[in-house]
């Protein structure tokens, strides 16, 4: 198990946006230590990082991310094409 901070280091994202991904629920700790209320997190957490993080890349935004993440494949897919639709039209209208 690793502490926020190292589990910082160790994804190379900021503990200020692991933080954030608690909040919102996309990415809560695998523990928390009830006496001092550290987050853990555990190796077994960055394939859903990495999924989290290549989301975002795509354009996503958190509630966006939260949903995808309750999808299966295939309406993942369908989700991400109608992403890409949104943001082809908007640099068409640019």
């Amino acid at each position: 198990m690793f502490r926020i901070g190292e589990f910082s280091k160790l994804t190379q994202l900021s503990v200020r946006m692991l933080r954030y991904y608690d909040e919102t629920g996309i990415l809560t700790p695998a523990e928390v230590d009830k006496w001092t209320g550290h987050r853990l997190y555990s190796v077994d957490q960055i394939p859903r990082l990495n999924k989290i993080l290549y989301l975002r890349d795509s354009g996503l935004n958190v509630s966006e991310i939260a949903l995808a993440l309750t999808l299966d494949e295939q309406s993942l897919f369908g989700h991400l094409d109608k992403k890409r639709m949104e943001i082809e039209n908007a640099i068409q209208a640019e």
